[in-house]
């Protein structure tokens, strides 16, 4: 075999190695998130935002978010009046017109989470697809909810997380009944942290391997 395409068969390893498995997350408690991102203010209730929508995170996270169409409202707003089944006051980032959205990380996170709820009362199927470099699809989860106009606190939570720190997108959608997927999802929850800091990333074991396999071939040539 040449060197070539053991290095090729080597690399496309790599590829495969570098991605993390994807577990869904009950509960915002169970993220253990270390950073939030905050939508917007008050200020900007029933503010339509200007696509890509970017917003740092507590940590100082580049977050860019895009959807067809993205507004920012407060939840029993004063300006917007918006409602749905969060809790009273909570800053909500809207894909009015339907989705899906997309956010975008700076650097790559371990997993996000976050309430959601669909812009029309009734049963809905929320769901977030992680991806890595490369636009590759990791995996994605999903949860069942059912949206209202309660002002309740009871959106239902949607969570993820990647056995690796590796996720540098993710697109949230629903799928309901009413014939529109627009949605809205408030402040989310972050993990930027290792799982096992303390052994080397695939990668790292992989390019020693590649350069062990190539020095061989080069001495036997």
């Amino acid at each position: 075999m040449r060197l070539s395409s053991i290095l090729f068969s080597l690399v496309v390893l790599a590829g495969s190695l570098q991605a993390g498995t994807i577990s869904a997350v009950p509960t915002r408690l169970a993220l253990n998130a270390n950073d939030i991102v905050a939508w917007g203010t008050s200020a900007q209730d029933g503010e339509s935002q200007t696509l890509p929508y970017v917003v740092s995170s507590s940590l100082g996270l580049m977050t860019s978010s895009g959807a067809p169409s993205l507004t920012v409202f407060q939840q029993n707003g004063a300006l917007s009046g918006f409602l749905a089944n969060f809790a009273d006051g909570e800053i909500l980032l809207t894909a009015i017109d339907g989705g899906p959205m997309e956010i975008s990380f700076a650097t790559p996170i371990r997993g996000i989470g976050f309430n959601i709820a669909h812009v029309v009362p009734g049963a809905f199927t929320g769901q977030i697809a992680f991806y890595g470099a490369g636009n590759v699809l990791f995996g994605s989860v999903s949860q069942s909810g059912t949206s209202s106009f309660d002002n309740d606190g009871s959106a239902v939570f949607i969570g993820g997380t990647s056995s690796l720190r590796d996720v540098v997108r993710v697109v949230v959608s629903v799928d309901s009944q009413s014939g529109t997927d627009g949605f809205s999802i408030n402040q989310a929850s972050l993990l930027t942290t290792d799982a096992n800091p303390e052994i080397p990333e695939p990668s790292t074991v992989t390019m020693f391997s590649i350069a062990a396999v190539a020095a061989f071939a080069a001495h036997r040539r």
